[in-house]
């Protein structure tokens, strides 16, 4: 179960990522249109929110080398596919249980909705409830409800992008978020 989590995830995108290689984003697309190719099958492991969030974030993360020297049908794929699955996540956000998957399905839903065309309309609700789980789940003396110091690093690895991402679409981080970062940074 942990091996296809981390596979379904693709957070070793980064891995190719970090090779920066003409290789490396022809093996990323190779492996993304063969997920692509049999993600009909639907997979259980694969849809599951912390699963499906993970990825979200880790396509949206790295789409620029993803989608360099990419031709124009892989684009449209992987656009569609992830427009599917962001569309899938935003119907089961509900069912999110409570703690670190609903807020990395918070964060994956808030990205999405500042990367990519036609997303732009949830981005005020989606903040909002983001910015509500943060009040919630991190507490005034920067720890997580859980009290897993492993949650705290994970949600600083999503957070600081998305505090960049937000400055870089000229948006004011939120306070909440600000305030959350700042306290669990310690």
């Amino acid at each position: 179960d942990d091996w296809a989590r981390a596979l379904l995830g693709f957070g070793w995108l980064r891995h190719l990522r970090a090779a920066d290689t003409g290789i490396a984003r022809a093996n990323s697309r190779a492996l993304i249109e063969e997920w692509i190719r049999l993600q009909e099958r639907r997979h259980p492991t694969a849809w599951r929110i912390d699963v499906l969030s993970r990825r979200i974030m880790s396509w949206l993360s790295h789409a620029p080398m993803i989608l360099t020297d990419a031709d124009l049908h892989f684009y449209r794929r992987f656009l569609r596919s992830l427009t599917k699955q962001v569309r899938f996540l935003r119907r089961r956000i509900e069912d999110a249980p409570d703690g670190i998957i609903r807020l990395h399905a918070l964060i994956a839903l808030t990205m999405a909705s500042l990367c990519m065309a036609g997303q732009t309309g949830h981005l005020r609700v989606t903040l909002r409830r983001l910015m509500e789980e943060l009040d919630r789940q991190i507490l005034p003396d920067g720890g997580h409800i859980s009290r897993n110091p492993q949650v705290l690093v994970e949600l600083l690895l999503d957070l600081l992008p998305l505090r960049q991402v937000l400055s870089n679409r000229n948006i004011a981080p939120p306070q909440a978020m600000v305030s959350a970062i700042d306290r669990m940074m310690p």
